[in-house]
């Protein structure tokens, strides 16, 4: 991985037998749980999966040897919310075991999800059985739940996965709780060029899944390099997009010392709204509206270029 020490790669072949015995088996579920909520939870032909089942809370253990992975309060407290508002959506994987407590099961992947279900008081939670499941497997699905990856080795986390088990986007999601359309970004992003995955590694504050997920979407690496220029002086995703647009169209992208300037006027201009001139008195009231002057030919030359862009849109549209 990218800015992270690598472990040796899975054997392919282990992975793929280890993926065609993940299965549905036949469960106990929450008291609580409707009847038609379980669906069919018995082994299943690979090509026909059946829908996790409900199992309660009650028969769920911690494994303790997993119990030292990181936490982050902030990320923990919007799972809660959203768990409380709209349940667990994403299975756990969870393995048969024989304890003295009298649980049935045991966490194997989605701890986070198991503990913030019995924080908000649920009485159960949807869980795939993987006893068959092997470590290689298990270990790939971890490395794409961690919560201190960057954007760029999270990617690349999802794409080994899906490389290496042949799995969908849609089934990666399904494990993983980042959703499909998540898994797809993040495919586009590891196939960024390796230079430009390097540098966003060092910019600070981290860079957002958009502002990657842009330069991904865009068509061809002389465009990917134009945006990424863009986006090492600070440009905004909605930036990147008008810039895209303008690439794809044939047309320079703006000028990023005007993008630059501009974005430094807005910025000042949103904070002298907060004052009010008329409190102003002597030496600030003057500075205040050299500022003004300042500014202005600024925003107007802005104004100007986006005019000039429009104008090519529309000539290309006609």
């Amino acid at each position: 991985m990218i800015g992270a020490a690598d472990k040796p790669l899975p054997n392919p072949s282990a992975i793929s037998a280890s993926i065609s015995k993940l299965t549905y088996r036949e469960s106990p579920v929450s008291r609580a749980a409707p009847i038609e909520s379980v669906a069919e939870s018995i082994d299943t032909p690979n090509t026909t999966p059946a829908k996790p089942a409900l199992i309660s809370l009650d028969l769920i253990q911690l494994n303790q040897n997993r119990l030292a992975r990181q936490t982050n309060p902030r990320a923990d407290a919007k799972l809660d919310a959203s768990v409380k508002a709209k349940g667990v959506l994403s299975p756990i994987l969870l393995k048969h075991v024989n304890s003295e407590g009298g649980a049935q099961y045991e966490v194997r992947s989605g701890e986070r999800r198991y503990l913030s279900a019995k924080r908000v008081g649920l009485t159960s939670i949807p869980a795939i059985f993987s006893d068959d499941l092997g470590d290689d497997v298990l270990y790939l699905i971890d490395d794409c739940l961690r919560l201190d990856l960057h954007p760029v080795q999270a990617a690349e986390s999802i794409a080994r996965l899906k490389r290496e088990t042949g799995m969908t986007d849609e089934a990666i999601g399904g494990i993983t709780g980042h959703g499909r359309v998540a898994i797809t970004q993040s495919v586009c992003i590891d196939a960024l060029p390796h230079e430009i995955k390097i540098e966003a590694l060092a910019i600070k504050p981290t860079l957002s899944r958009g502002i990657l997920t842009e330069l991904a979407h865009c068509n061809g690496m002389e465009c990917q390099q134009q945006l990424w220029e863009l986006v090492k002086n600070g440009a905004k995703r909605s930036t990147l997009r008008e810039a895209k647009k303008a690439i794809d169209q044939g047309v320079a992208p703006p000028q990023q010392a005007l993008l630059d300037a501009t974005t430094a006027a807005r910025a000042i201009a949103k904070h002298l709204s907060l004052v009010n001139k008329h409190e102003l008195a002597g030496t600030s009231a003057v500075a205040f509206d050299e500022l003004g002057k300042v500014l202005r030919p600024v925003i107007e030359e802005f104004v100007s270029l986006e005019a000039s862009l429009q104008s090519t849109d529309a000539e290309s549209s006609n």
